[in-house]
């Protein structure tokens, strides 16, 4: 019976460990947890059940659970080195050092022990320079919650009174938080003190690589990820040379970042995320059919990973780009049963399979766009019940998105689709463009994502077009080539009928959903819309059907000071965004007028109310049907987007900020609030 019982063991282990490789956490916790809590447990079950619960910020339940274990093996090493890795990450960083000098003949023999008994004595000194167990362990969860800036609040006024000290992790933590608040001078006063104050700077030297990444200064990014490539205090880690990579990469130099690939693999032979960048190199290097060589070669565990399968569909596409542009030719050359037959080698390229007869009935509809004959009767799906939340570039959108995607009934889908709002998506059709040439576009770049592309630019709406067809969906095939249908119609009937285009622009819409979830979509779900139209293009929403639409406004000193922090792109020319500003504002209040309303409704959202009032943002969430408010700040964090309120009043540049005043009074959102 032992045996069995011990043969059921192994296999659960062995089950839970495949779940915590998928990062089903929840997953190992209800598959492991009978097996912690009987006497004399198996050390490496607890270890798993263990650090999914640290993965989860369940603390309490991994101590809970260690005790036990401990109790019967009291000198495990792994054990004792998951319970110190548990104290240091609860803020108990001094028990944590205690644990390891205590216990050293244990912990001594893991591999990570140094690492670990060097990040014991620095956090015990920064637990000394907070005073309270309990601000670490929020610097901890902030961390894992990815909450940076947050972390930059508390250290920054910490840093500012006391420093310098000793302690790396509070200039690394500092450096990152303000990084990712875009303080990017801050975090440069942070590190240069740093490498002025500590006697072991590598990890504020890999600091500075990152902030230089995100100034997006290349050539110096890629110098300083070569000098901590020098300085790594062992054999560099692969992470050091795919920064490296990236660098060179973001700088245009592709030899060098193949070169800088390779010398990473001799350092780590077969070392997996090397293997997969050396994959992305390649595609990044333009080198397609490379990467595709690169990939059938990989093995068959790492050949399955979703960036790998991303890549490998991204680099068919590329592929069958020139067959397709071949097949569009012959099609404006009339012949269209060789353009057919081309364009089945550009499907075929393409590893489409399930949608690929979709894909040829809609270059059907497209080579006969202009001969349409009757509208067609088509059954549309019920339309999906959608939630568009929208800005106007730092205006605040996010925050409503965060916030709405905290309730039971939404479904995020993630991803800013260019099928709307595009010059040659349906906002084409608005503008009354000529109908083959859109048509055309519309199919080859925004539908299907088989068309040349010059720049970054020309590439965003072609990739956003893969992102659906590459999930190989026949109902958004399908749905592209009802779209044309409609479409010709439309204009043969002299742009007098448009109801069957906007059913069929809306079942688009919601086939785009299916296509991104890659999934069919539950009919009691509402689903969340990004920025897909923004609000000087409220308009384009007479395309769809069953939706509410909030337009986020900010007051735009606020928002101008916002871009002028964060936006690197921003033109930083104050009459220009005073214009903009007003233009944008002034069509979406003419539009909004005009806007036929399917099913659907439109609400304007004061960003600074809604961040500042719970009250307010759960009026909002009163209008919708979308169930319990289950993730309450889980994504949505009042506090950090509360900074945000106000920008203008700390602004360098008051004087710009008067101008706005004195040109836009009737948008200001007046302090007295």
């Amino acid at each position: 019976m032992r045996s069995i019982q011990k043969l059921r063991d192994k296999q659960a282990i062995r089950r839970a460990r495949l779940l915590f490789d998928r990062g089903d956490w929840r997953g190992v916790a209800l598959s492991l947890a009978p097996l912690a809590a009987r006497p004399a447990p198996r050390p490496e079950g607890v270890i798993l059940l263990v650090r999914a619960y640290r993965q989860m910020q369940e603390f309490q339940a991994a101590m809970q659970c260690l005790e036990p274990a401990l109790s019967t093996k009291p000198d495990h090493t792994g054990l004792l080195f998951q319970k110190a890795s548990l104290l240091l990450e609860m803020g108990e960083a001094k028990d944590a050092l205690a644990l390891c000098n205590t216990k050293v003949a244990a912990l001594g023999k893991h591999a990570g022990y140094a690492r670990l008994l060097a990040a014991c004595e620095d956090g015990a000194k920064l637990q000394a320079v907070l005073g309270a167990t309990k601000l670490m362990a929020e610097i901890n969860t902030l961390e894992h919650e990815n909450k940076w800036p947050k972390v930059a609040d508390i250290l920054w006024p910490i840093w500012q009174a006391k420093h310098p000290f000793d302690i790396p992790p509070l200039y690394t933590k500092l450096a990152t938080g303000l990084r990712h608040a875009y303080r990017f001078d801050d975090a440069h006063k942070v590190i240069r003190s740093g490498l002025e104050t500590l006697s072991h700077t590598f990890d504020l030297e890999v600091a500075l690589g990152e902030l230089l990444m995100a100034e997006r200064k290349w050539d110096a990014a890629a110098a300083q990820w070569r000098k901590a490539t020098e300085q790594a205090p062992d054999t560099p880690v692969p992470g050091l040379y795919i920064r490296l990579a990236d660098a060179y990469l973001n700088a245009g130099e592709r030899n060098d970042a193949e070169r800088v690939i390779g010398e990473g693999l001799r350092q780590h032979p077969g070392q997996p995320s090397l293997i997969k960048k050396q994959v992305h190199v390649a595609f990044g290097s333009r080198a397609w059919g490379h990467a595709l060589e690169l990939i059938d070669a990989l093995p068959a565990e790492l050949k399955a990973e979703a960036s790998i399968q991303k890549v490998m569909a991204e680099a068919r596409f590329e592929l069958a780009t020139p067959i397709a542009e071949d097949a569009y030719e012959l099609m404006d050359a009339g012949d269209k049963e060789a353009a057919r037959a081309r364009f089945a080698g550009a499907l075929d390229t393409t590893g489409l399979k399930t949608s690929a007869p979709a894909w040829l009935e809609a270059f059907d509809a497209l080579s006969g766009i202009t001969t349409p004959g009757a509208t067609p009767t088509i059954q549309h799906a019920p339309a999906l019940q959608k939630i568009m939340v929208a800005g106007t570039g730092w205006s605040g959108s996010g925050a409503l998105y965060d916030f709405f995607r905290e309730f039971e009934g939404v479904t995020p889908v993630h991803g800013e689709f260019r099928h709307i709002e595009h010059s040659d998506g349906l906002q084409g059709i608005k503008r009354k463009r000529a109908l083959e040439p859109h048509a055309k576009a519309f199919f080859a770049k925004i539908a299907l994502g088989l068309a040349a592309y010059d720049d970054k630019g020309g590439y965003i709406p072609v990739q956003s077009a893969r992102w659906c067809a590459g999930n190989d969906s026949a109902t958004y095939a399908k749905a592209v080539g009802n779209v044309l249908r409609a479409y010709g119609s439309f204009v043969e009937g002299s742009r007098q009928s448009p109801a069957p285009l906007q059913a069929a622009t809306n079942a688009l819409v919601d086939a785009v959903i299916e296509a991104i979830l890659d999934r069919t979509p539950e009919h009691d779900k509402t689903f969340l819309l990004d920025n897909v139209i923004h609000c000087q293009n409220v308009a384009l929403s007479d395309y769809l059907e069953n939706f509410h639409y909030f337009a986020v406004f900010r007051d735009p000193r606020a928002q101008f000071a916002a871009n002028m922090a964060e936006n690197p792109n921003f033109h930083r020319d104050v009459p220009r965004f005073i214009k903009s500003y007003r233009d944008y504002r002034q069509k979406f209040e003419r539009d909004q007028k005009n806007t036929q309303l399917k099913g659907g409704e439109i609400t304007v959202v004061q960003f600074e109310e809604f961040v500042l009032s719970e009250d307010y943002r759960m009026a909002l969430a009163g209008r919708l049907n979308i169930g319990t408010h289950l993730s309450r700040h889980k994504y949505f964090d009042p506090e950090v987007s509360g900074r945000n309120v106000r920008l203008h009043e700390a602004y360098a540049d008051q004087n710009a900020i008067r101008q706005i005043e004195a040109a836009l009074p009737e948008f200001l959102w007046e302090t007295d609030h």
